[in-house]
């Protein structure tokens, strides 16, 4: 993307962008309360978070839209545990992508949550939690 031309077009287009994208995740359901609640979120933090709309354009520019493997396969080289949790839903990052992503990294937990799109914590909070807990318990943290 040429110099400038991103920050100077991001703030008209991202925010509808972003909040059609919250719609596409809901599943159909685009009057959904929890949707309507999470672009009313989205448009505060535009709003009082500087710097905000700047790390979306950070994101397009470097961070690899096409294929997630280069970073899985950076993150697998690490001796830390690994816990992947996926909606079986998610268009953003198709579920078929797990496949790779289990394969380089076989170690891993993986945990899907069925029914669930991208954005787990807002739909579907209580089994991403849950997942999350059993799994940070089981490293037995200080």
């Amino acid at each position: 993307m040429l110099p400038y031309v991103g920050e100077f077009i991001l703030p008209f287009f991202a925010p509808a962008f972003m909040e059609r994208n919250l719609d596409k995740q809901s599943d159909g359901q685009q009057n959904c309360e929890l949707v309507e609640y999470q672009k009313k979120v989205l448009r505060a933090e535009i709003a009082a978070c500087e710097g905000y709309l700047e790390s979306i354009l950070s994101t397009f520019r470097s961070f690899n839209l096409f294929s997630m493997e280069p970073i899985y396969r950076r993150v697998a080289t690490h001796s830390r545990p690994v816990h992947i949790i996926w909606g079986d839903l998610d268009s953003t990052c198709p579920f078929e992508q797990s496949k790779t992503l289990r394969s380089i990294m076989p170690h891993s937990e993986f945990t899907v949550v069925e029914g669930g799109a991208h954005t787990l914590l807002g739909r579907f909070f209580e089994p991403t939690v849950t997942a999350m807990e059993t799994f940070l318990k089981a490293q037995k943290l200080p």
